[in-house]
This record gives C-alpha cells, sequence and structure tokens, in this order.
C-alpha cells in the first residue's frame, strides 16, 4: 500500500473494510480501483486506529490537518530519514 493510498483512508472506508475483510482502495497512483484482503492483524490494528476518528475524517491525519500537507510532511520525513545504502 502507499503512502498516498493510506493517508487518503477515511473511516466510513475502513469501517467496510473491518465487515468485509477487504479494503477497496480507490485513490491509487494508477487511478484503477483495487481491492486489498486484509489480514486479522491488519483488521485488528486498523479496527484500534479508528477508535478516536470522528466519521467523515481521514483516518490517519490529524483532524484539522490539510491532508496534502499531511503527505508532504510524511514523505519528507521518511526521505530524511532513509537510510544511505538502500542497495541491501
Amino acid at each position: 500500500m502507499r503512502l498516498d493510498e493510506a493517508a487518503s483512508l477515511r473511516r466510513h472506508e475502513v469501517e467496510d473494510a473491518l465487515r468485509t475483510g477487504i479494503l477497496k482502495l480507490t485513490n491509487t497512483k494508477g487511478g484503477r480501483p483495487r481491492n486489498i484482503t486484509l489480514s486479522q492483524t491488519a483488521q485488528d490494528t486498523l479496527g484500534r486506529s479508528i477508535m478516536k476518528v470522528p466519521r467523515g475524517e481521514y483516518v490517519f491525519c490529524p483532524v484539522g490537518r490539510r491532508i496534502h500537507e499531511f503527505k508532504k510532511g510524511v514523505g519528507d520525513f521518511i526521505y530524511l530519514n532513509r537510510k544511505e545504502d538502500q542497495s541491501q
């Protein structure tokens, strides 16, 4: 799952995935929807992740923060903290 796909998840999408066991991604890089079968660990993690998220909000983006700023911040953090030697 790509950063953009994860960051764009809304609570109702995760609730649907928890009911069906399948996460339906619509905001994909290629623009084509795809489905991800969730393991029990993934379902447990997502279930905990949405506990305090208001309806209609993004699951991982803090309330009140713009989604594009959040994605850029996470992307920048990953870029700046990657290992120098990625050949392994």
